[in-house]
Protein backbone atom coordinates (compact mmCIF):
# COMPACT_ATOMS: atom_id res chain seq x y z
CA UNK A 1 0.00 0.00 0.00
CA UNK A 2 0.75 3.44 -0.03
CA UNK A 3 2.36 5.54 2.99
CA UNK A 4 0.84 8.49 4.50
CA UNK A 5 3.33 10.53 3.42
CA UNK A 6 2.32 9.54 -0.81
CA UNK A 7 -1.33 9.75 0.21
CA UNK A 8 -0.67 13.64 1.50
CA UNK A 9 1.17 14.15 -1.40
CA UNK A 10 -1.12 13.10 -3.77
CA UNK A 11 -3.53 14.98 -2.23
CA UNK A 12 -2.53 18.03 -2.73
CA UNK A 13 -2.03 17.36 -6.51
CA UNK A 14 -5.48 16.07 -7.04
CA UNK A 15 -6.78 19.30 -5.16
CA UNK A 16 -4.22 20.41 -7.93
CA UNK A 17 -4.93 19.27 -10.41
CA UNK A 18 -9.21 19.74 -9.73
CA UNK A 19 -8.85 23.27 -9.09
CA UNK A 20 -6.41 23.33 -12.72
CA UNK A 21 -9.46 21.77 -13.99
CA UNK A 22 -12.10 24.07 -12.58
CA UNK A 23 -10.21 27.30 -13.78
CA UNK A 24 -9.21 25.52 -17.47
CA UNK A 25 -13.23 25.26 -17.56
CA UNK A 26 -13.83 28.64 -16.38
CA UNK A 27 -11.43 30.13 -18.99
CA UNK A 28 -13.18 27.89 -21.59
CA UNK A 29 -16.17 28.67 -20.36
CA UNK A 30 -15.80 32.73 -20.01
CA UNK A 31 -13.72 32.72 -23.69
CA UNK A 32 -17.15 31.10 -24.83
CA UNK A 33 -19.15 33.57 -23.07
CA UNK A 34 -17.12 36.20 -24.46
CA UNK A 35 -16.97 35.24 -28.15
CA UNK A 36 -20.91 34.52 -27.81
CA UNK A 37 -20.99 38.74 -26.47
CA UNK A 38 -18.59 39.53 -29.20
CA UNK A 39 -21.00 38.10 -31.84
CA UNK A 40 -24.25 39.74 -30.20
CA UNK A 41 -21.95 42.76 -30.44
CA UNK A 42 -20.99 42.56 -33.82
CA UNK A 43 -24.87 42.20 -34.75
CA UNK A 44 -25.86 45.11 -32.89
CA UNK A 45 -22.81 46.76 -34.95
CA UNK A 46 -23.44 45.60 -37.94
CA UNK A 47 -27.22 46.55 -37.75
CA UNK A 48 -26.08 50.15 -36.65
CA UNK A 49 -24.14 50.78 -39.97
CA UNK A 50 -26.82 48.99 -42.04
CA UNK A 51 -29.19 52.22 -40.73
CA UNK A 52 -26.65 54.36 -40.82
CA UNK A 53 -25.86 53.42 -44.64
CA UNK A 54 -29.37 53.64 -45.09
CA UNK A 55 -29.75 57.28 -43.74
CA UNK A 56 -26.90 58.39 -45.73
CA UNK A 57 -28.25 56.76 -49.17
CA UNK A 58 -31.83 58.46 -48.63
CA UNK A 59 -29.91 61.62 -47.69
CA UNK A 60 -27.23 61.56 -50.65
CA UNK A 61 -30.57 60.78 -53.34
CA UNK A 62 -32.55 63.34 -51.63
CA UNK A 63 -29.17 65.54 -52.61
CA UNK A 64 -29.18 64.18 -56.05
CA UNK A 65 -32.64 64.75 -56.74
CA UNK A 66 -32.60 67.92 -56.00
CA UNK A 67 -29.28 68.74 -57.81
CA UNK A 68 -30.91 67.15 -60.61
CA UNK A 69 -33.89 69.15 -60.90
CA UNK A 70 -31.96 72.61 -60.26
CA UNK A 71 -30.25 70.88 -63.21
CA UNK A 72 -33.52 70.57 -65.12
CA UNK A 73 -34.54 74.04 -64.58
CA UNK A 74 -31.42 75.77 -65.68
CA UNK A 75 -31.72 73.60 -68.41
CA UNK A 76 -35.22 75.06 -69.46
CA UNK A 77 -34.17 78.32 -68.23
CA UNK A 78 -31.95 78.66 -70.56
CA UNK A 79 -34.28 76.97 -73.49
CA UNK A 80 -36.58 79.54 -72.66
CA UNK A 81 -33.95 82.37 -72.62
CA UNK A 82 -32.28 81.03 -76.31
CA UNK A 83 -36.34 80.62 -77.39
CA UNK A 84 -36.82 84.39 -76.58
CA UNK A 85 -33.59 85.46 -77.89
CA UNK A 86 -35.05 84.13 -81.19
CA UNK A 87 -38.35 85.71 -80.64
CA UNK A 88 -36.89 88.98 -80.59
CA UNK A 89 -35.09 88.52 -83.54
CA UNK A 90 -37.80 87.89 -85.33
CA UNK A 91 -40.17 90.67 -83.74
CA UNK A 92 -36.56 93.02 -84.48
CA UNK A 93 -36.95 91.69 -88.48
CA UNK A 94 -40.59 92.44 -88.63
CA UNK A 95 -40.82 95.92 -86.79
CA UNK A 96 -38.02 96.73 -89.63
CA UNK A 97 -40.33 95.25 -92.39
CA UNK A 98 -42.80 97.41 -91.03
CA UNK A 99 -40.94 100.48 -90.91
CA UNK A 100 -39.85 99.95 -94.36
CA UNK A 101 -43.86 99.41 -95.27
CA UNK A 102 -45.45 102.55 -93.38
CA UNK A 103 -42.58 104.69 -95.25
CA UNK A 104 -43.06 103.27 -98.66
CA UNK A 105 -47.00 103.93 -98.06
CA UNK A 106 -45.74 107.41 -96.52
CA UNK A 107 -43.89 108.43 -99.78
CA UNK A 108 -47.01 106.76 -101.77
CA UNK A 109 -49.69 109.05 -100.00
CA UNK A 110 -47.18 112.27 -100.48
CA UNK A 111 -46.63 111.77 -103.82
CA UNK A 112 -50.47 111.26 -104.81
CA UNK A 113 -51.11 115.21 -102.79
CA UNK A 114 -48.92 116.55 -104.59
CA UNK A 115 -46.47 117.11 -102.25
CA UNK A 116 -42.25 117.36 -102.41
CA UNK A 117 -40.51 113.72 -101.23
CA UNK A 118 -37.88 114.30 -98.87
CA UNK A 119 -35.22 113.96 -101.26
CA UNK A 120 -37.38 116.76 -104.03
CA UNK A 121 -37.42 118.91 -100.49
CA UNK A 122 -34.01 119.02 -99.76
CA UNK A 123 -32.87 119.48 -103.84
CA UNK A 124 -35.11 122.78 -103.72
CA UNK A 125 -33.38 123.58 -100.27
CA UNK A 126 -30.04 123.90 -101.73
CA UNK A 127 -31.48 125.65 -104.83
CA UNK A 128 -32.81 128.05 -102.59
CA UNK A 129 -29.11 128.42 -100.98
CA UNK A 130 -27.66 128.88 -104.33
CA UNK A 131 -30.01 131.29 -105.21
CA UNK A 132 -29.52 133.56 -101.99
CA UNK A 133 -26.00 133.50 -103.09
CA UNK A 134 -26.07 134.35 -105.91
CA UNK A 135 -28.08 137.27 -104.60
CA UNK A 136 -25.89 138.22 -102.60
CA UNK A 137 -22.73 138.30 -105.10
CA UNK A 138 -25.33 139.68 -107.74
CA UNK A 139 -26.16 142.80 -105.07
CA UNK A 140 -22.48 143.26 -104.10
CA UNK A 141 -21.90 143.80 -107.67
CA UNK A 142 -24.26 146.10 -108.26
CA UNK A 143 -23.50 148.19 -105.15
CA UNK A 144 -19.97 148.17 -106.25
CA UNK A 145 -20.61 149.87 -110.10
CA UNK A 146 -23.36 151.96 -108.24
CA UNK A 147 -19.72 153.41 -106.31
CA UNK A 148 -18.28 153.71 -109.41
CA UNK A 149 -20.70 155.57 -111.28
CA UNK A 150 -21.13 157.78 -108.55
CA UNK A 151 -17.54 158.69 -108.47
Amino acid sequence: MTSKRATKRRAPRAELSARLRANARELWLAGLGAVAKAGAERRKFIETLVAERSKAQEHSKAAAQKALSTLKRSAELNRLVKDLKGLQGKATAGAGKLQGLVQDQTQLMLSRLGLPTRKEFEALSHKIDMLAASLQAGGAAATKRRARRAA
